[in-house]
């Protein structure tokens, strides 16, 4: 019994004291649950080329998203301000507005999924030095560990 409690441990705490997990938690990034800076981040993932790639997809998505998102808000927003102020409105520009906000929120689809697609990558990549696996040999089923 001592020894199945034991393997059990292991294999649940194993991959935690050997590897170094970044996590993303509502745009807070932290490394082994120390918070780290967004430059520190940067540098995590030139390590690792293909993370770095996504994480440059997602940075270019967030600032065109955020850039319509913004102009279109704050078009609909002069729109009503005039509305509400002198009575009238033009339907045209107000469209407008709404269209290149509306613009702006399609365009940040799917950018949470490439963030997360880079700490992934980046987890990936660095876990590759330890890793668990269930083998079949002549004396019946075990575990071996790689480093």
């Amino acid at each position: 019994m001592k020894k199945l409690f034991f393997l059990y441990f292991f294999l649940l705490m194993g991959t935690s004291l050997w590897s170094q997990n970044l996590v993303r938690e509502k745009w807070q990034y932290r490394l082994d649950d120390k918070v780290i800076t967004h430059k520190e981040v940067k540098q995590l993932y030139k390590k690792v080329p293909q993370a770095h790639q996504y994480f440059k997809k997602a940075q270019t998505q967030l600032r065109i998203s955020s850039g319509l998102i913004l102009l279109g808000g704050a078009f609909t927003g002069e729109r009503i301000g005039r509305l509400t102020a002198t009575g009238e409105i033009t339907w045209n520009k107000a469209g407008i507005g709404l269209g290149v906000l509306g613009l702006g929120i399609v365009s940040s689809i799917g950018l949470n999924k490439k963030y997360d697609k880079a700490v992934t990558i980046y987890n990936q990549q660095k876990s590759k030095k330890t890793s668990f696996t269930l083998k079949t040999s002549t004396r019946g089923l075990g575990v071996t560990i790689q480093f």
